[in-house]
Order: structure tokens, then C-alpha cells, then sequence
């Protein structure tokens, strides 16, 4: 089976939105398509509207906390699906 390699990340263009800001979302509700960064606290005013959003936004702190701790990096995943067949012969 021959796989296509993942599609590299489009850069947020600054026409879009300032640098290091959340965009806003599109017609359908959703942020578009690419990379944005923003600090944690925009991510928190952003997202954490809630008392159950905060403790999800919470818990998420405190997991990349301790991937941060543990010397894992971020990055992109690639878009492609696993079919089981994949995951059993990666397993012998």
C-alpha cells in the first residue's frame, strides 16, 4: 500500500488576522483551516465560557504541562486514516 506523505501546514496569512490571535470562525462555525497561535489566556477568554469548558481547558493545561515536562514537542498530525490492518501489523 503506498500512502501519500501529509500536506505541509498553511501558515495563517497576517491579512487574515493579527499575528499570535485566535481567527474568527467561519460561516459554518468552525476556525479555518492552518496553524494559529495565541497565548493560553486569549485560549481560556476564547473557549472557557463555561464552568465545564475552564475544567476541560484546565485538565488540558496541566496534560501539555506534563508532555511539556516530559521533553515532547507538538506538531502537526498527519491526515491520513489508520485502518486496523495497519495497527495489527504494526504491532508484530
Amino acid at each position: 500500500m503506498r500512502l501519500n506523505p501529509p500536506k505541509p501546514p498553511k501558515a495563517p496569512s497576517e491579512s487574515d488576522h493579527p499575528p499570535d490571535s485566535i481567527p474568527a470562525f467561519g460561516a459554518r462555525g468552525f476556525l479555518p483551516e492552518g496553524f494559529h497561535t495565541a497565548a493560553w489566556a486569549e485560549v481560556a477568554a476564547r473557549f472557557g465560557q463555561t464552568e465545564h469548558r475552564r475544567k476541560l481547558l484546565d485538565g488540558l493545561q496541566q496534560a501539555c504541562l506534563l508532555l511539556h515536562r516530559a521533553g515532547v514537542e507538538g506538531g502537526p498530525v498527519p491526515e491520513r486514516e489508520f485502518h486496523n490492518s495497519e495497527v495489527e501489523s504494526q504491532r508484530l
